[in-house]
């Protein structure tokens, strides 16, 4: 549908400002000549959902004309501003303008020359909710390319562990190689975790991004086994050892952790070219190629599989039924591999893209694939570049791809065509009315019939758009039916304007009623700020008051603790008062004891004399008593003594005596008792 005039005077003038700030960040003098060319080069591409505009050579100045032009286009769904020189301040106007924007989906600043700074940018992206897919990698030859380190995946790592919208990332061509800060992860750490948590992403570039291989074996283990969602992986030129290659297969050949029963990985396409897998890796594929129909897209490209592994897969491609696209091109391989592989598709008819190129094949593999071609109905696409064929294989492949109706796209580019040959071809290729392209590149085939063969890939080609125009006519029959219902429609619409400006005095009249309740609701919200206003000052007093409270409380509480410690120290003192006497009584006691008990061995003493005292003074009274006894004795007892003074000797008396002593004994011991 062609633009209006003004829309033209736009886009014009939108261009003439890009130019004269792409100038501007080039350091180059605007001239006529280019911008022309400028305009007639960009001028498709800057209207439609989709806007392509790479290697432009745009910087910061050309990124600010592009966000004040993009920012309020409602029907721009795709950005792509791939090898630009947009570097972290452009990025930092051009991420927020997508921000802002939130019908863009797909955003591609790979190689545009960004670092660690851009990290908080990328995060916003992912935050806006409503961009699907951001390519921050190299897709083909990196120029500028984004330097991008462990920090930045480990900025973005919790927001992607989340529920999110992006469902395709691009990282390809980071230098994850790179030693992280002692507080940043190392790459392969950050991507289990985005791995293992992320439901969304489906499609994951990290191809030449420099893994160390045991930490990627990590990777795998950690977070690839727990995730069944992811449909594209691609993880080309990481010279990772077999090991890792073996891992994958036996990711694809085995269920899924945390997932329900039988869940096995959903991934569809799978590059696991220019890396170090040999012919093990090739067989556990195929394992997985033959058990589980869920593989579409696999490149085994410059591996050294050879042809045990290529034998393997050759095998599983006769019960497979998921695979449309097999890589194997510089994989070592030989005749007999290229043959298997040929014999397989007589009956797979899901392959429909074969890339065989670069491996000594010869005339043998294919003669194979021309009976191939003569019974196959799918294949689309034949790589067969490199593979030292020779002007008898060329001329009996072309020859099939007559049979082959659904071919389009053959290459036998570098391989040992004659001039004959070329000549041959155009005869053969000249019938067909199917094949858009042909490529003979890098033979003896001659200039003429080199062009010969694109005159005839053009012919075609314009056959096939010719016939895509005719449903285009009645569209356009359909397209005016419906412009004269769109007239009618206008015609209502005109009348449904009168009513709408009818409702719109309705509606002005409801406002001013609106106004005028307003401006009730004003002076109430003025009466209660005034009481929040006096009940907050009241509230302020009794906080004052409490506060003095508690000061006075806080006041007598230290007394009170300074009183507690005196008399603590006063009950401290009396305990070891106490304690002394406690001690001096003791002592008093121990002594008081001893006394006692030395009395009581005096007493004990004085109570055995006084018996002994006492035995004699009965003995003598008794021998008072008798006379007779009493004469016997020529001397008186030992124990009685008589004085001198004493002449007259009564026994009577010494009895007497003897019985007073008795008594007087006896007194003692009573009062000794």
């Amino acid at each position: 549908m062609s633009l209006s005039t003004e829309s033209n005077e736009e886009i014009l003038f939108f261009l003439e400002e890009l130019y004269v700030s792409k100038c501007k960040d080039t350091l180059e003098k605007p001239m006529r000549e280019e911008f022309l060319r400028f305009n007639s080069r960009l001028k498709s591409k800057v209207t439609g959902p989709s806007c392509v505009m790479r290697n432009q050579h745009f910087g910061v100045s050309a990124s600010n004309t592009l966000s004040k032009y993009f920012r309020n286009r409602d029907d721009l769904i795709k950005l792509d501003l791939y090898c630009n020189s947009v570097k972290d301040q452009g990025f930092h106007v051009l991420s927020h303008f997508v921000q802002l924007n939130k019908n863009i989906k797909v955003f591609n600043i790979g190689c545009n020359d960004l670092t660690d700074k851009s990290a908080p940018q990328i995060l916003g992206l992912i935050e806006s909710n409503h961009v699907t897919s951001i390519q921050l990698g190299v897709l083909g030859k990196p120029i500028h390319p984004n330097n991008i380190t462990p920090l930045t995946l480990f900025v973005i790592s919790d927001i992607l562990q989340k529920p999110n919208c992006l469902k395709s990332l691009g990282l390809s061509g980071s230098s994850f190689e790179k030693i992280p800060a002692p507080h940043v992860p190392f790459a392969e750490v950050s991507l289990a975790k985005i791995i293992k948590e992320n439901k969304q992403l489906l499609h994951l570039a990290i191809n030449r991004c420099g893994f160390d291989n045991e930490r990627f074996l990590s990777f795998i283990s950690d977070g690839l086994k727990n995730n069944s969602t992811l449909k594209r992986l691609s993880i080309s030129g990481n010279n990772l050892q077999p090991d890792v290659g073996v891992k994958i297969a036996e990711y694809l050949n085995e269920p899924v952790m945390n997932t329900s029963e039988h869940a096995y990985p959903r991934l569809f396409y799978i590059d696991m070219s220019n890396n170090c897998f040999n012919s093990e890796v090739a067989v556990l594929l195929s394992s997985a190629l033959s058990t589980h129909h869920c593989l579409g897209y696999l490149d085994l490209s410059m591996n050294i599989i050879e042809d045990e592994g290529a034998l393997a897969i050759a095998n599983s491609l006769s019960t497979n039924t998921s695979l449309v696209e097999l890589h194997l091109s510089d994989c070592k391989l030989s005749q007999k591999s290229g043959v298997m592989i040929a014999k397989a598709l007589l009956t797979n008819c899901t392959l429909i893209s074969v890339n065989l190129s670069k491996n000594k094949l010869g005339d043998e593999t294919a003669l194979a694939f021309s009976e191939t071609l003569k019974k196959n109905s799918s294949m689309t696409n034949l790589n067969l570049a490199s593979i030292s064929m020779t002007s008898n294989g060329g001329i009996q492949l072309s020859m099939a791809a007559d049979f082959c109706e659904s071919l389009v796209s053959i290459d036998m580019s570098d391989n040992f065509f004659s001039e004959e040959t070329g000549r041959i071809m155009e005869k053969i290729y000249k019938k067909n009315k199917n094949i858009l392209k042909i490529n003979v590149s890098g033979t003896q085939i001659n200039h003429f019939s080199y062009q010969a063969l694109n005159e005839i890939c053009a012919r075609n080609m314009a056959i096939i758009k010719k016939e895509e125009k005719r449903p285009l006519r009645s569209k356009f029959l359909k397209l005016k039916f419906i412009k004269t219902e769109l007239d009618i429609k206008n015609r209502i619409l005109r009348e449904l304007s009168d009513k709408t400006r009818q409702l719109q005095l309705q509606i002005d009249e409801i406002n001013s009623e609106i106004r005028v309740n307003q401006n009730d609701e004003d002076s109430t919200k003025n009466i209660l700020t005034k009481n929040i206003v006096e009940r907050e000052q009241f509230i302020e007093l009794e906080k004052h008051e409490f506060k003095e409270k508690k000061q006075k409380l806080e006041t007598m509480l230290s007394e009170q603790k300074a009183k507690k410690e005196s008399l603590k120290s006063l009950l401290e003192s009396q305990q070891r008062s106490t304690a002394d006497t406690r001690i001096k009584i003791e002592e008093k006691k121990a002594i008081l004891q001893k006394t006692i008990d030395d009395f009581e061995h005096e007493r004990q003493l004085r109570n055995k004399e006084i018996e002994v005292l006492s035995k004699a003074a009965d003995e003598l009274f008794e021998l008072s008593n008798n006379p007779e006894e009493l004469s016997r004795f020529d001397e008186l007892p030992q124990f009685i003594t008589i004085e001198d003074s004493r002449s007259d000797f009564d026994l009577k008396s010494v009895g007497e005596n003897s019985n007073g002593s008795k008594k007087k004994t006896s007194k003692r011991r009573k009062s000794k008792k």
